[in-house]
């Protein structure tokens, strides 16, 4: 769990309030003690945080319509063509996620701005983005993110919009890529779920236990002009997020773009495999991790203290970066 989570639920542990899972649209009404308690706890948790981050981040408090009650940082130049927005897994920091995993380093070197939408403590004590409710996927969350990129992104600006996420914040990412197709460039998956795989929290955890059901459409009716490009990784060794579903986003991929899964190019390296295909319009690559459990891949001797973050068979900040940006 985050820094800030621990001590709000301290607080409000200490007062004997318990705000709970929120895991619905309809049930975000707090009681006004509770806000008055995080109102009182903002100031300290900021001076808390002074020195916790590398790198110089703004907070993005004016960008319109906020449905999903998030919070948003960005780190960056305004005026540069590219942005990055990274969704974090369960119990992380956006802002340390993105220094941790090299996102952030990799999107500095290439000239790219980095948004870091944050869920909220009283949103979900865990820190996890409602990717399985339904007023979330297209509403509420999802929708406050959307308007988190207009708000850097505003009309006449046209920035490249590169999106990745990992876990619940890949799940996410996987509804926004379906909802909202017409923003991105790329899109990446990382330990994620396909969208429409789950609605509820019980159906979520099925899912990611198991992966889809055998009803569940390999083909999300969407219509779009044109698709983002599409990266899908996964560890085989996942055993938070059922390696299925990795496989199930890839093949509903492959039917919405018209690719034949006789078409890939493969490349069966030692620690991983890896599989691309290219359509008319639209690239999809597939990265499995030999071995690799649930978290983001980093290359080299690096020892992140964050559990969700392991050295692995790939740089998978780099590579992601070098991919979106040579092509």
């Amino acid at each position: 769990m985050g820094r800030t989570a621990t001590i709000v639920q301290g607080v409000l542990k200490a007062h004997r309030l318990h705000p709970g899972n929120v895991h619905n649209a309809g049930m975000r009404r707090h009681s006004t003690i509770n806000r008055f308690l995080l109102a009182i706890a903002t100031p300290l948790l900021s001076l808390l945080s002074t020195g916790l981050y590398a790198s110089q981040w703004q907070e993005l408090s004016q960008f319109g319509a906020n449905p999903g009650e998030l919070d948003a940082w960005f780190s960056g130049n305004k005026a540069s063509e590219k942005l990055l927005v990274v969704l974090h897994g369960c119990k992380q920091d956006g802002r340390q996620f993105s220094e941790a995993s090299g996102l952030l380093a990799q999107a500095e070197a290439a000239d790219m701005l980095v948004l870091v939408p944050q869920q909220r403590a009283l949103n979900n004590l865990d820190g996890c983005f409602s990717w399985f409710n339904p007023a979330d996927q297209k509403g509420g969350e999802a929708a406050s993110i959307i308007a988190m990129i207009n708000g850097l992104n505003p009309s006449g600006s046209r920035k490249t919009v590169f999106l990745v996420g990992l876990s619940a914040g890949g799940a996410m990412a996987s509804n926004l890529a379906d909802n909202y197709p017409q923003y991105f460039k790329a899109v990446a998956v990382v330990a994620g779920v396909p969208h429409g795989c789950a609605n509820s929290l019980v159906s979520a955890i099925s899912c990611m236990k198991s992966g889809p059901g055998e009803k569940w459409p390999d083909s999300q009716q969407t219509p779009s002009a044109s698709w983002p490009d599409l990266v899908v990784v996964t560890g085989s060794d996942d055993d938070i997020v059922n390696p299925r579903n990795s496989k199930r986003l890839v093949g509903q991929w492959r039917e919405r773009l018209g690719l034949d899964s006789l078409d890939a190019l493969v490349d069966n390296g030692e620690s991983y495999i890896s599989q691309s295909w290219r359509g008319e319009q639209s690239r999809l690559e597939y990265w499995e991790l030999t071995g690799f459990p649930h978290a983001w891949s980093v290359g080299g001797n690096a020892r992140p203290s964050d559990p969700y973050i392991q050295p692995g068979p790939m740089d998978l900040s780099r590579r992601l970066i070098d991919l979106w940006t040579d092509s």
